[in-house]
């Protein structure tokens, strides 16, 4: 079946399903729309609110579908490090006692990733009554009821044990290996966490980012692309959601 054969198909199934079906599509739609809502109110060092872009709703799509894992391959300067950013901030809030974990691949990554969060919560004085800054620790504490986002280096022996309930990684292709990665990934069954990944593309074929772009290739895990942005779903046969066939360089 041709990838347009694909998605009308899928178009179809929609229309078709039940009830019950049709309301969990809606409520999850509605969760992206809200998280797309509550980017607007964060506010960016030059003041300009955050704008969710249609091409970053399209590679969010299957995140807020439930879908376990989830790798995006994201050319540069498309505002990877922002987005990821936020969507740990709206987790923080929207989750009960969430347990939100950010893995950078250098210690200088994970100082911009907690900037960008921190940032974006200091500009926020709705947010400064909800989120507590930990700065000594790269974490942020929900007021609420404990829950917490850590950004954590790439440091295997601060992550094992962690259960997150989400789990980001930032910039893949510089990971020397996939220790950090695995750990974040078995971590997640007991409260039904997922896994957001966005990185850029890198150079090298044996990289852990380059194997696992080879397994998607070979298993037709490749759910999006749009332009030169690529999303792969960690589990089910993925169909190509706009239309186009998937091109690999």
């Amino acid at each position: 079946m041709k990838p347009t054969e694909k998605a009308e198909a899928a178009k179809a199934k929609a229309m078709n399903a039940g009830p019950e079906q049709k309301a969990i599509v809606k409520e999850l739609t509605a969760a992206l729309d809200t998280f797309v809502g509550f980017c607007s109110q964060l506010r960016l060092e030059s003041g300009e609110s955050l704008v969710i872009e249609p091409f970053q709703r399209k590679l969010l799509a299957d995140y807020f579908n439930g879908v376990r894992e989830t790798l995006i391959l994201l050319p540069k300067k498309n505002g990877k490090t922002t987005l990821l950013a936020s969507l740990a901030l709206f987790h923080l809030i929207s989750t009960r006692e969430a347990e939100c974990v950010i893995g950078a691949t250098s210690r200088e990554q994970a100082s911009l990733l907690y900037r960008q969060a921190s940032g974006f919560v200091s500009r926020n004085p709705a947010l400064q009554q909800l989120i507590r800054v930990q700065a000594g620790y790269r974490r942020l504490y929900s007021e609420r009821d404990g829950g917490r986002v850590q950004v954590l280096a790439a440091d295997v022996d601060t992550a094992d044990g962690v259960i997150p309930t989400l789990a980001l990684v930032d910039e893949l292709h510089r990971a020397k290996s996939a220790d950090l990665y695995g750990i974040f990934r078995d971590g997640l069954g007991p409260r039904r966490g997922q896994m957001l990944t966005i990185s850029s593309a890198g150079e090298f074929e044996m990289s852990p980012l380059g194997l696992m772009r080879a397994a998607a290739r070979l298993t037709g895990r490749v759910a999006c692309i749009i332009g030169g942005s690529v999303a792969f779903r960690g589990g089910g046969q993925a169909a190509c959601l706009c239309g186009e066939v998937p091109k690999w360089s």
